[in-house]
């Protein structure tokens, strides 16, 4: 038979009702720490577990985005690395004596050397598809045009000022659509011809429709970005495979001068100028 803990006549509590008390307030604070269990939680406050669980789903894709912005940030600073020493070797090479020996016997060797009939066939299909290409240059309208370029202030667009002139070329696309222009031009060796490529490519990638081109009005080697740490030639090979058409300037001033002139509006970081 339980034994029940009782009181004393004079008012004292016995050592039994003590130790019950005791065992009681144990139980309860194992009760406490029990609800605390995720699970249990789960069950009994769903709203506070739901919004922990999205916490910390982001803060998995935070890092998870930040981690992978990182390997890319290595990885072009090895890509730069790698290239700085390739042209310092090759620099070093061509300045020394034995390698100028080396150069004129085979330049000696290839001027003798008998042409091959593949290789002259190789030759002239080439040069047929680069006129092939030229001659499919597509026409510009100058009312329907647009021509984003660095102006004479070309270090304003930066990786710090990149945000706010993203925001910019956006409205200016608005601007643009509102009065009838769907040709865009990018010059991609300039910093904000560079973003702004990138932009347009973003819009169209969400299902916005319009006619986009390519121009370099620098040698690729001398091509600036608005970013602290370059983008690599692969990535810049693949954004240009993206366009619709890529104009070669380089071997042909006439174009560059074409292109500005057929252009109706040109937007730069100083703004828009439209030709009446």
């Amino acid at each position: 038979m339980m034994r029940v803990p009782v009181v004393s006549p004079n008012g004292a509590v016995s050592a039994e009702l003590v130790h019950a008390s005791s065992a009681i307030i144990r139980h309860c604070k194992s009760d406490v720490l029990r609800t605390r269990h995720p699970y249990i939680e789960k069950r009994t406050a769903p709203s506070t577990w739901k919004m922990r669980q999205s916490c910390l789903a982001t803060k998995k894709f935070v890092k998870k985005g930040l981690r992978c912005i990182m390997v890319q940030q290595i990885t072009r600073l090895k890509f730069w690395a790698h290239k700085s020493c390739s042209k310092l070797s090759i620099f070093w090479t061509e300045h020394s004596p034995r390698y100028r020996k080396k150069i004129d016997a085979q330049i000696a060797a290839f001027e003798n050397m008998e042409v091959s009939e593949e290789l002259q066939q190789l030759a002239a299909e080439t040069v047929a598809e680069y006129e092939e290409y030229m001659s499919s240059e597509p026409v510009l309208v100058p009312q329907d045009t647009m021509l984003f370029s660095s102006g004479h202030h070309s270090r304003r667009c930066n990786f710090l000022t990149a945000r706010r002139y993203r925001a910019y070329i956006r409205m200016s696309y608005i601007w643009a659509q509102k009065h009838g222009i769907n040709t865009f031009i990018a010059d991609y060796t300039t910093p904000f011809g560079l973003l702004a490529l990138e932009t347009l490519l973003e819009l169209r990638s969400i299902g916005e429709d319009f006619t986009l081109y390519t121009i370099n009005s620098r040698h690729i080697g001398r091509r600036k970005s608005y970013r602290l740490i370059w983008e690599t030639d692969l990535e810049l090979a693949w954004i240009l495979a993206k366009c619709d058409y890529r104009y070669q300037c380089l071997y042909s001033a006439d174009t560059l001068y074409k292109i500005y002139l057929n252009s109706g509006t040109h937007c730069n970081e100083d703004g828009i100028q439209r030709k009446r």
